[in-house]
């Protein structure tokens, strides 16, 4: 199986576990789904563009962020098996206000805006999925909040090494640091303590 076949059989996979699909659904997504690769540093999307599509990636992974007063905030980032976008720009055809950006070679399979429009006004189940990945998203975000106003900093670091798994490596210690929220000095001594309590 090519790589290609293999990324439309686990976002097959992905979509499947939330709703149980027709056969005619899932070959709208296979009509309509187009791939694309970008290399490191590339942008899916750039602030000020109006998103158009969402993206599954399929491999590698994706950095969120924008600017505030010239510092690089990171707001996410998105891996392996991942659904990403603009959201807000997707659904408001507002310009994005964030990047989407490939930390590492990345490839991913897309709907534009309008064959995701066209899908929801074909088929009732196309409409529940993207009502329940925006659920799943909507929570994950509580979760992050949640996770930033309860645990320490050190807990925040060890989940994200959990859920990151070897992909961490391709992350700055500046990028970690923002999107934990706290200055990278921080992080280096955080990373320190733990090296030393492991050796011990």
């Amino acid at each position: 199986m090519d790589q290609q076949s293999a990324s439309y059989g686990l976002l097959k996979e992905k979509l499947f576990r939330l709703v149980e699909l027709q056969p005619e659904e899932w070959a709208y997504f296979e009509q309509h789904l187009r791939v694309r690769s970008f290399e490191r540093g590339e942008f899916l999307t750039r602030i000020g563009e109006v998103e158009d599509s969402i993206y599954f990636v399929a491999s590698g992974l994706v950095k969120i962020h924008f600017l505030r007063q010239d510092l690089d905030i990171c707001v996410d980032f998105a891996m392996q098996h991942d659904i990403v976008s603009s959201f807000i720009s997707f659904a408001t055809r507002k310009p994005s206000r964030l990047h989407l950006q490939a930390v590492t070679p990345v490839q991913v399979l897309y709907l534009s805006y309008v064959d995701i429009q066209r899908g929801y006004n074909l088929y009732k189940n196309h409409e529940r999925l993207g009502r329940l990945l925006l659920q799943n998203l909507y929570i994950r975000k509580c979760e992050k909040e949640m996770t930033l106003l309860s645990h320490t900093v050190e807990e925040r670091y060890r989940e994200f090494l959990d859920w990151g798994g070897e992909l961490i490596q391709q992350i700055s210690i500046k990028d970690i640091a923002s999107y934990l929220g706290i200055h990278p000095e921080s992080l280096s001594r955080i990373r320190k303590n733990l090296m030393r309590s492991e050796k011990n």
